[in-house]
């Protein structure tokens, strides 16, 4: 996923090829075994991800504790409201309980039928690291044998 560039499309075709490869039938291969020793195997990940589209990038140099291409996350109010009020297009979220005492995010608003992402105008990227139920929801998939 982190080094895809065509977007969803990109992706998928990547992953095409990784599941045609010797990678994955090894990973068969060892869940086949696993099951037959009578193990119950669950596969899962990290994050999930989604498609976006740049609208452009802060420039706040130092000013940023954390970047992403979805978030960006402030210990200073002050200069995450400047980056909020330099870059339209965004939401500041903040002191809600939600987030850890004197943090700040700023996120890309995702309006019409992309998501945005703090990047190049107009460019597609495969990204995380943003509140939109793809990223945040962890995919599980629990496999066991009928024997």
């Amino acid at each position: 996923m982190h080094g895809v560039t065509l977007g969803s499309a990109g992706f998928y075709a990547a992953l095409e090829v990784w599941l045609k490869g010797a990678q994955a039938a090894y990973i068969e291969a060892v869940i086949a075994e696993a099951l037959r020793r009578g193990f119950v195997v669950a596969l899962s990940s990290d994050h999930g991800h989604t498609e976006a589209r740049g609208i452009g990038s802060p420039s706040e140099g130092v000013l940023v504790e954390t970047r992403s291409k979805r978030a960006r996350l402030y210990e200073d109010p002050a200069a995450a409201a400047r980056a909020h009020a330099d870059c339209p297009g965004t939401v500041l979220w903040e002191a809600d309980g939600l987030l850890p005492e004197g943090v700040s995010a700023l996120l890309p608003r995702d309006d019409g039928p992309h998501r945005a992402a703090f990047a190049q105008r107009d460019r597609v990227f495969i990204s995380h690291g943003g509140i939109s139920p793809d990223e945040v929801i962890v995919p599980l998939v629990i496999i066991r044998s009928d024997r």
